[in-house]
């Protein structure tokens, strides 16, 4: 949850400084990347795609990580192509999905030798 306190500043009686987490206060490349990957969230999108608005895209996704956001990255082999994608799982405040740590079927069976 953010916080909002007001402090005496030098430069004007009063300065709102908020603390924690706003992601509606994201502007340029960490917005659009972040709205990107909500728009397809829980599915994988192409690096390409995060590139085309901001060839800095690992220095946003940091920030969106350090924010709270998880996020996965995951890279595939074609021939000698590397095919990058990143996939948003949760947000601050939520849990990430459970859907890995649940052991397939086939895994959880108990056999008898």
């Amino acid at each position: 949850m953010a916080s909002v306190a007001e402090k005496p500043n030098a430069s004007s009686k009063n300065t709102k400084i908020v603390e924690g987490h706003c992601p509606h206060l994201f502007t340029g490349q960490k917005a659009a990347i972040l709205e990107l990957l909500r728009q397809h969230r829980g599915q994988p999108v192409p690096v390409y795609k995060l590139a085309a608005l901001s060839l800095q895209y690992n220095s946003r996704l940091f920030e969106l990580r350090r924010a709270g956001f998880v996020i996965e990255n995951n890279t595939k082999r074609a021939g000698r192509q590397i095919h990058g994608t990143f996939t948003l799982v949760s947000e601050p405040g939520e849990s990430p999905t459970q859907l890995d740590l649940v052991p397939s079927p086939a895994e959880s069976e108990v056999r008898d030798v």
